[in-house]
């Protein structure tokens, strides 16, 4: 054994023995009982059969002794790896520059190959031609994945004793013969890759090159090459799985299999490295993205067929295995070179399931097929005396469920205790993870001393059994929802009491008492907003409110109280909201209902789909399900329609501008006044009149419901939109005209018990609808005056406050001077102001960002200074100027002078 490789191999404890050419042993980086470990003692390479590990001396002594590995570790290193600066031009004898050799000496090494390989790919006829030959030649695929071809130039960029030639050599992008005594130092050089069409291979972690794979165009020895060592995190087209979730994924044994299919529209697709190169990056991967099935599309050779059970005993734990049937001795790159895509999706379509039959054990001991005569019985209980969900009981076997979410979707988390005579095994695991599922099956054959293919079997009852207690529970609970959804039957005596709040002439100040009473103090406008949101449900054009203020300030108190006075019925109540919530309900089931989200946290990762229904009314997604009744995968519609108003609160006074121009903002009033108030209300409630307030709020909330029940859809007519103006000056104002429209619109639709019906015909239809009066608009602009000029201001509410009491702050510094440019801190505005600490900092950050004050921040931690930065003329009038809008009184002279123009029409 005079190999230098056979020594590292023997010394590291590796016992091999002679097999031809070659030696074998068994594998020291993987778990085996036969031999797959083979060492080439004349090529100095090894390679594994069974994990796929292969390389040079080098390679082999970085694996055993746990340092970098492979190549492709090499080349993720490399991606990374800037190389030094360039030397300084040479100059000639004349003093010009002489320039550089290559383009390749600054970025990273490895992107500027691949860069470089591209490149000369669009520049080889005879790269193209062969690309062609084989249907491969697309410039959309050619870009996408940056496939190349190696031309031999790459070592002519690289000059000996660079730099950069060592890092090539380093990565293997270069090759060095030790056994020639070329002038070369060390041996002859050349390009690995050269000939080959190349194709880069990414990491899905980081999106960096993890593996080469390069195919001669010419045949010669060895067609297929990859960088030394094993393929580490590499995955081809790795968009591709995560584009087959839930649905359909191909996997293919190469590169270029899975080429011509994206070329032809099948872009879920996969590619090994060849029919032993399912890595657990592959696995990793595919079980992170859940495909439903997987079909194996592996040449129609004998080399493919041997691969399928392999594959399938590795892929059956993550999905549904499948098998394409391809024409015999065809693989995909050759069907497509005769085939059409149509012919190849039927393909895809009849794939036939690949069984793998679970076993168990006879009463003899010989392990025999599961013919289905094990008995199961499942006792479906709330509680037995060990607290289960759930038993199932499989002959001497029996497994108790703990801790059961009967109402999830993507996982199945439970507590799982289970018991055979007097052995015990508990674990808690998601049974939907494959993973996990497999730890269990091994454990717990273990300790219940009974094979693992029997306990696999049973967890599979177990699964079904939880599965059918989940879709009752589904079926129980759409029940209970259809009760909810039906409206209790209104009383005449109820009814004439609702009737009497709607037709009261001071219907308004009627919302805010009857607030008040159940607890809300102060705050008319903010009641009066969110009340005419809660109701605005029932029109088109419903609007939406966010009520901003720091904890503790009472936010949630609007939204507690609106909600109880709407109609159970026609609300939707949730602390939190999930990314794709909405998504999955009921197609009509938001239409016209209050959608209140008691803080922004909770419902921030639903943003886009709040704002759809907000804008568009409507939410659609394309979701890839299995018919059942077929088993294909079909892209289904899902649809959920609105329109819905739209309730939140946040401590958060910076409000995603998206979401601002949708919304009202409303600002709790952080007063000491209203703080006053607050604590007057919470005596009252925990004294005498604590008996007399609580039967008066059921009474409230009865009369409020009943009364909204009785609202009914009516088209509103605006007659005075002729003569309302609105700021131009900011393009948001585009929305917040619409809102202030919609504004008047709900006061009128609050008011329609006091307004005349009218009618008329349009398109031969007759349609009924109310008219908006100038009491409506006079409503309405008080609303608008407050809750619009905060909506519109550059900075919250509580920062115009602040700059007012920093404004009289700094005068009172200068001492009659100019006050800008004087200082003061954070202690002195709680002074002057008497706000809290953190009403001062959260206050303040708004008025730095929008440059109305100055900040000079203390060193090490000193005290941080401030200073007006802009005159205080122009602080004092920097809100927002709501003039454009016309006053009542300007609306009612419009509206005369236009009667008298028109000779008394209008």
């Amino acid at each position: 054994m005079n190999s230098a490789l056979v020594e590292a191999v023997t010394s590291a404890g590796v016992s091999l023995t002679k097999a031809g050419d070659e030696y074998k042993g068994l594998c020291p980086f993987h778990s085996e009982k036969t031999p797959s470990f083979h060492v080439n003692p004349e090529k100095e390479v090894f390679f594994c059969f069974g994990c796929g590990a292969k390389g040079n001396t080098k390679v082999f002594l970085h694996r055993i002794n746990g340092r970098i590995v492979t190549s492709s570790d090499l080349l993720k290193k490399e991606m990374h790896l800037v190389i030094p600066k360039k030397a300084k031009p040479k100059k000639n004898g004349n003093g010009s520059s002489v320039a550089e050799p290559n383009g390749l000496l600054t970025g990273r090494v490895t992107s500027q190959v691949i860069d470089q390989y591209h490149k000369t790919l669009s520049t080889s006829k005879a790269a193209q031609e062969y690309l062609k030959s084989r249907g491969l030649f697309d410039t959309e695929a050619l870009s996408a994945f940056r496939i190349g071809y190696a031309d031999g130039s790459l070592l002519r960029m690289a000059p000996a004793r660079s730099e950069l030639r060592e890092k090539l050599l380093e990565i293997g992008l270069l090759n060095r013969d030790k056994k020639t005594g070329r002038p070369e130092p060390g041996g002859r050089v050349w390009e690995h890759f050269k000939g080959c069409i190349v194709c880069p291979v990414e990491d899905p972690g980081n999106s960096g090159v993890a593996e080469i794979y390069g195919r001669k165009v010419i045949s010669g020895k060895c067609n297929h090459l990859y960088l030394s060592g094993d393929h580490g995190a590499a995955v081809w087209n790795h968009p591709g799985v995560r584009a087959a979730e839930g649905g359909d994924l191909i996997i293919t044994e190469s590169i270029f299999d899975a080429l011509s299919c994206w070329i032809n529209g099948f872009k879920n697709v996969l590619a090994l490295f060849g029919t032993n190169g399912l890595t657990d990056a592959h696995v990793e991967l595919m079980r992170k993205h859940r495909p439903q099935r997987i079909i194996l599309a592996v040449d129609a050779d004998d080399g493919g067929r041997r691969a399928i059970e392999p594959l399938t005993e590795r892929l059956c734990n993550v999905a549904d295995v499948y098998l394409a049937e391809l024409p015999e001795g065809e693989d995909p790159c050759s069907f497509f070179e005769r085939g059409t895509r149509e012919e190849f999706a039927e393909i895809v379509k009849t794939a036939k399931p690949i069984v793998t039959t679970p076993k168990v054990v006879s009463d003899d001991g010989q392990v025999v097929s599961h013919d289905g005569q094990v008995t199961t019985e499942v006792i479906e209980t709330q509680t037995d005396r060990d607290g289960a969900n759930l038993v199932i009981r499989r002959e001497d076997r029996e497994y108790h469920v703990h801790d059961f979410n009967q109402y999830g979707v993507s996982k199945l988390r439970v507590n799982l205790h289970a018991k055979r005579d007097y052995r015990l095994y508990i674990d808690t695991l998601d049974l939907f993870s494959a993973s996990r599922r497999k730890a269990f099956v091994n454990a717990c054959s273990r300790e219940l001393e009974v094979e693992s293919d029997v306990i696999g079997a049973d967890v599979v009852e177990v699964i079904r059994a939880c599965q059918n207690v989940r879709d009752n529970s589904q079926c129980s609970s759409e029940s209970e929802k259809e009760k909810e959804d039906k409206a209790e039957p209104i009383s005449e005596e109820a009814r004439q009491d609702a009737i009497e709040l709607l037709t009261s002439p001071d219907l308004m100040k009627r919302i805010v008492t009857d607030l008040t009473d159940m607890g809300y103090v102060g705050e008319a406008v903010n009641k009066e907003v969110g009340y005419l949101c809660g109701i605005s449900r029932k029109l088109d054009e419903p609007m939406s409110a966010i009520v901003i203020s720091r904890s503790g300030a009472g936010k949630s108190q609007l939204l507690s109280v609106v909600a109880a006075l709407t109609p159970p019925e026609e609300l939707f109540h949730y602390s939190d909201l999930t990314p794709q919530a909405l998504f999955y309900m009921d197609k009509y089931e938001l239409v016209h209902k209050l959608l209140i989200i008691e803080e922004r946290e909770g419902s921030a990762a639903a943003d886009y789909s709040i704002r759809e229904l907000q804008s568009r009314k409507v939410l659609v997604k394309g979701v890839p399900l299995k018919d059942q009744a077929t088993g294909e995968i079909r892209t289904q519609r899902i649809e959920v329609h609105g329109p819905v108003s739209f309730l939140e609160s946040t401590t958060n006074v910076r409000i995603n501008p998206e979401n601002a121009s949708r919304c009202f903002m409303l600002y709790a009033d952080e007063s000491k006044e209203q703080t006053r108030r607050v604590h007057e209300s919470q005596r009252e409630r925990w004294g005498m009149k604590r008996l007399e307030l609580s039967s008066k709020t059921g009474e409230i909330m009865k009369r409020h419901q009943n009364a909204q029940r009785l609202l009914q859809l009516v088209v509103v007519v605006n007659p005075l939109v002729e003569f309302i103006d609105f700021p131009t000056d900011q393009l948001r104002s585009r929305r917040d005209h619409a809102r202030f429209l919609a504004l008047i619109e709900a006061v009128t639709f609050l008011h329609q018990f006091q307004r005349e019906k009218k009618a008329k015909i349009v398109a031969d239809v007759r349609v009924e609808y109310i008219e908006s009066t100038l009491d409506d608009y006079k409503a309405a602009y008080k609303i608008a005056k407050v809750v619009l000029a905060s909506s519109l201001d550059e900075v919250p509410r509580g920062s115009r406050q602040l700059l007012t009491s920093i404004v009289e702050l700094s005068k009172k510094k200068a001492n009659g001077n100019a006050a800008e440019g004087v200082g003061f801190t954070r202690r002195d505005l709680r002074e002057f102001t008497g706000w809290s600490v953190d009403q001062v900092k959260a206050y303040i950050r708004p008025l730095e960002e929008a440059e109305y004050v100055a900040v000079d921040r203390g060193q090490r931690g000193g005290t941080w200074r401030y200073r007006l930065a802009v005159s205080t003329e122009a602080a004092e009038n920097g809100e927002v100027n709501l003039s454009a809008i016309p006053t009542p009184a300007e609306i009612k002279r419009r509206i005369g002078r236009s009667r008298a123009t028109t000779g008394g029409k209008a």
